[in-house]
């Protein structure tokens, strides 16, 4: 509702929330209508999106619901031009589809895992594709995030259980964490400061679990070394001066792209 308090300000952006009216979805779509996107509800179900949607119209934002079958990329393609015509282009998706079907590998036939892959990853893609054609049109650039269901972690703990002699180690960037998700990705410089964000977050948990991991990894002859982690000089994109040809090409290279992003901003 209008004047409760957000972490961040979104007035003016155009969200589309694929999978928006489930329990993920349609807490992230209220979140993301409260900031002051103006949002497009699409899912399997058009008659929950709309419903959806009419409720957050209810409640003082912009908000209109599309039917789409995630597995048919003509239809998300359909339904992706659509939103983007009713509100005027589109700055963020955000997918909630996904799905998964509990079997044995030894039982996994191929129409099973043909239809993991049409309704997940090949769903992914060309949802990820309609979308950025947007993103590009509109000149503003954007932000897209694929969530990963939280099954996954039941799956490792499955994993473990079947596999006692396996160590699986899981690390998960912070959700609160603004650089890692309210970046803009189509920046090259952008880019480069989620990736070494990512790189140094990954050494602070990797700090923070040290004797816990340490004991974990030697059983299987792995050892951390101490000094890399601690050093606090290291980072994942050295900045040292080109030695090479090779390097000074690829130095230059980074030069252009940083104007060329400069150039369109202005």
């Amino acid at each position: 509702m209008a004047g409760k308090p957000t972490l961040f300000g979104l007035t003016g952006s155009r969200a589309f929330i694929a999978g928006g009216y489930g329990g993920i979805g349609g807490g992230i779509a209220r979140r993301l209508a409260e900031a002051g996107a103006a949002v497009a509800i699409a899912g399997r179900s058009g008659d929950k999106a709309a419903t959806f949607a009419t409720t957050l119209v209810g409640d003082g934002h912009v908000a209109h619901g599309f039917p789409m079958d995630a597995g048919n990329v003509a239809d998300v393609q359909r339904a992706v031009d659509d939103a983007a015509g009713r509100l005027g282009g589109l700055d963020i998706l955000v997918n909630c589809i996904g799905f998964n079907r509990e079997q044995r590998i030894a039982d996994v036939t191929e129409a099973m895992f043909d239809e993991m892959y049409r309704g997940n990853l090949r769903a992914a893609m060309f949802l990820a594709q309609a979308v950025a054609r947007h993103q590009i049109e509109g000149r503003r650039g954007g932000s897209q995030v694929h969530l990963l269901s939280v099954r996954a972690k039941l799956g490792m703990r499955g994993y473990e259980r079947s596999h006692p002699n396996t160590t699986i180690v899981l690390f998960e960037p912070d959700q609160r964490d603004p650089e890692m998700f309210l970046a803009n990705t189509f920046s090259y410089s952008q880019r480069r400061a989620i990736a070494e964000h990512a790189y140094q977050q990954t050494r602070q948990m990797l700090r923070s679990r040290r004797s816990v991991l340490s004991a974990q990894f030697a059983q299987h002859g792995v050892f951390i070394d101490d000094a890399v982690l601690d050093d606090p000089r290291r980072t994942l994109v050295s900045r040292r001066a080109p030695r090479t040809r090779m390097a000074g090409a690829l130095k230059r290279l980074e030069c252009v792209l940083n104007d060329l992003e400069h150039a369109i901003a202005a």
